[in-house]
């Protein structure tokens, strides 16, 4: 969904996509502010449009689609999201008992399922090195991103490459303090999981920052923030 080319139908059957895409329209910044129910299929506006205009459901998400989508995708906002659902879709269970895989699931999306949910995880973990582990994937992201967008490894990808390498790829970063082994007898950490997952899936898709934590013969692992399935 990066370059906003996704129909908007399809993502609004997205919960998640939803949720954030919501908060996207109602910032102040936007004369014009809109609401989407998804339980009803159902868009509210704030100012309400004069009575005397009949707005077309499938006019007004093509407008969205045009004037909207391509800003939200290159938002922070749009970059939580991709955390969120990062976790949400990493395999959490490794177990054969399908009532401990549900109730480990329903624990990880109460904790990150949601904008509130992915505010009060980086509050929690504010200064401590699993927020910067945090901060660091979302600047791999970003750095996927403007490749993408640029098609080429351009000036706004070596610069944020430049600034990532920089701040969370010396020491003393405790990103390169983190990503060590987990200890054994860490526990279940679902949340672990699924973080190093995405922060995995992040560095493959940036081969030269890939490279650059793979010289150190580092193993990336977030085996601390592991309270939340406590």
């Amino acid at each position: 969904m990066q370059d906003g080319r996704t129909s908007l139908a399809a993502l609004l059957e997205d919960e998640i996509f939803v949720e954030f895409f919501n908060i996207f329209l109602n910032l102040p910044v936007f004369g014009q502010r809109a609401y989407y129910l998804p339980g009803e299929r159902t868009w509210f506006f704030q100012p309400k449009p004069p009575s005397h205009l009949e707005l077309s459901a499938a006019g007004l998400q093509r407008w969205l689609q045009r004037e909207r989508l391509p800003l939200f995708v290159r938002t922070e906002l749009s970059v939580e999201m991709a955390l969120c659902k990062e976790m949400l879709a990493a395999p959490l269970a490794y177990t054969t008992d399908p009532t401990e895989a549900k109730a480990e699931r329903s624990r990880l999306r109460s904790c990150v399922g949601s904008p509130r949910g992915m505010a009060h995880l980086r509050a929690h973990l504010k200064h401590t090195q699993g927020g910067e582990m945090l901060e660091f994937w979302a600047a791999v992201e970003r750095l996927c991103r403007a490749e993408e967008a640029e098609g080429v490894r351009g000036p706004r990808y070596h610069g944020l490459l430049r600034t990532l390498a920089a701040r969370q790829l010396r020491e003393p970063s405790s990103v390169l303090r983190s990503c060590v082994p987990a200890p054994s007898g860490t526990g279940r950490g679902g949340l672990a999981r699924s973080l190093t997952r995405s922060f995995t899936h992040s560095l493959a898709r940036a081969p030269a920052l890939a490279g650059d934590v793979a010289a150190r013969g580092q193993a990336p692992s977030l085996w601390a923030l592991s309270y939340c399935d406590s």
